[in-house]
């Protein structure tokens, strides 16, 4: 049925019912708030990694890689141990910001394996978009919306520069392009590299010095913008 204003929102967009619930129940529940209701708005820390394999962390029993921080979390909040992971970076993406699945979205592949499609193998790709439509309404055009600050700290991957975080709801877009990655990890992370004479970048982060590692910058900067805005109600997209 139709709805308005806020019902709307939590009718048509699972995720962002999702995200509120889940901020609830941690804020509410988590030992150290005495089981008090939350008070305003509250922030949302969203952290994906590419490539994070279920057994990489340590409350997943990891041996090699320390996530103290993570395990805490698991320890005292909610764990989802029974969920699907899509094992293609953009369709990912899509789904985690809009709460529809990646057919719905039409993006069912990376962003360059939908430019040109891989016709030699017995099994063929389906068609694929290489943007992410300005129809699709993000999670973070809603944060925004209801007074939220939001903030793309690192990888894109969902479009060219008309479909950039800043069409999608994002005020504050690091790092984000329609590159997968860049040329190098190692600052000013430009040149061709291994991807060929294409040159590619990362936009936001020109201020850096030599030696400075990519994955250390964009933590750094997603650190820094949830210190400056600690007293408003944010996302932070790391």
């Amino acid at each position: 049925a139709p709805a308005s204003g806020a019902d709307k929102g939590f009718r048509m967009y699972p995720v962002v019912r999702f995200f509120a619930v889940c901020a609830f129940i941690l804020t509410a529940f988590s030992p150290r708030a005495g089981f008090a209701a939350p008070v305003g708005p509250l922030n949302i820390v969203l952290i994906l990694a590419d490539d994070l394999g279920w057994a990489d962390l340590g409350c997943h029993g990891a041996d090699l890689h320390e996530t103290p921080r993570i395990d805490a979390f698991a320890r005292e909040g909610l764990r989802f141990n029974q969920a699907y992971a899509m094992p293609v970076c953009s369709p990912t993406r899509a789904m985690l910001l809009t709460g529809r699945h990646a057919a719905r979205v039409g993006i069912t592949i990376w962003s360059e394996g939908s430019l040109e499609r891989n016709t030699s193998r017995r099994l063929l790709q389906a068609e694929s978009r290489h943007d992410l439509p300005p129809t699709e309404t993000t999670l973070a055009k809603h944060l925004r919306d209801g007074g939220y600050l939001t903030a793309l700290v690192g990888k894109w991957h969902l479009g060219d520069a008309n479909h950039a975080p800043e069409t999608h709801g994002f005020d504050l877009n690091l790092g984000g392009t329609h590159w997968g990655a860049p040329a190098t990890y190692w600052w000013p992370y430009t040149g061709a590299g291994r991807f060929g004479a294409q040159f590619r970048y990362v936009p936001g982060l020109g201020f850096g010095r030599p030696g400075e590692y990519l994955t250390d910058r964009l933590t750094d900067e997603a650190v820094k913008f949830i210190r400056a805005n600690r007293d408003r109600p944010f996302l932070a997209y790391l």
